[in-house]
Order: structure tokens, then C-alpha cells, then sequence
């Protein structure tokens, strides 16, 4: 069954309005890493969402969107792996912050299915950045 809500139909907007918000947020929490322990810069991955012109849904949009899913994926593990080497973890457990498993589109079809999924990845990008946060409260000033 084809989707005919707004997400479908701004498909490509969609992905590039939450990587965006996802790369902002990704970029304070390298900084307050970076402002607490760490007198040189980090090595960022890249944090700007590869720019794509569609006007239609199709192949081309397809291989961006694995793409882009891809390399937030680094993006990710790159950031749970800072926190997790300065030891900004889970002040009650001590344990480190597990990365998470981001769903890849494996098909052209744009279906409820498919929108679900990509909602979920987002989702829980951002509970994990929401997590990196509190561990990375108690350094923040202000």
C-alpha cells in the first residue's frame, strides 16, 4: 500500500530537515566535550547533509537516502565512542553508552512500513543524544 501522507511526499525534505536538526545537536555535544577535557579539536566527521536536487522520488533519491543514513550512522558511532572514551556515561550504572543499530532502506517501495522505520531511526537518534546530554549536564555551565 502507498503512503499519501506529508513525509512520502516530502520525502527528501523530511530527511534533510531532522539530519539537520540531528548534526546540530551532534555539534554541541562535541563541544562541550571539546570545551571540558580536550584543549586540541576533536576530528569531526562531516556534519552537513549531502546536498541532493530532486524533484521526483526515484532511483537517484533511493541511493541518497542509504547514503545519508549511512553516514549518520558513523556520525553516531563517532559520538557515542567520544563520550564513551572520556567517560561521559551513565552516572548510576557506569557503564559505557551502547551505539545504536540504524534500519537502511532495502527497497524503492515508500510504504507505511518504510515510514515507520525511518521515523523510529530518528527517534531514537535523538533519545540517544538526549542521553549523551544528561551524562554531559553536570560539566555544563549556565
Amino acid at each position: 500500500m502507498q503512503v499519501t501522507f506529508n513525509v512520502s511526499n516530502n520525502l527528501v525534505d523530511y530527511y534533510q530537515d531532522n539530519l539537520t536538526e540531528i548534526y546540530d545537536r551532534v555539534k554541541k555535544l562535541s563541544n562541550i566535550v571539546e570545551t571540558v577535557f580536550i584543549p586540541d579539536e576533536l576530528d569531526f566527521p562531516n556534519l552537513i547533509v549531502e546536498p541532493i536536487n530532486a524533484t521526483m522520488l526515484n532511483r537517484s533519491v533511493y541511493l541518497w537516502t542509504n547514503r545519508v543514513i549511512k553516514h549518520l550512522q558513523v556520525v553516531v558511532d563517532w559520538l557515542v565512542g567520544v563520550y564513551n572514551d572520556y567517560n561521559l556515561v551513565d552516572v548510576q550504572t557506569g557503564e559505557n553508552t551502547s551505539t545504536i543499530k540504524l534500519w537502511q532502506p532495502e527497497s524503492l517501495v515508500i510504504d507505511d512500513d518504510y515510514i515507520n522505520k525511518i521515523k523510529e531511526d530518528f527517534e531514537a537518534v535523538n533519545g540517544l543524544l538526549d542521553r549523551l546530554f544528561e551524562y554531559a549536564k553536570p560539566y555544563v555551565k549556565g
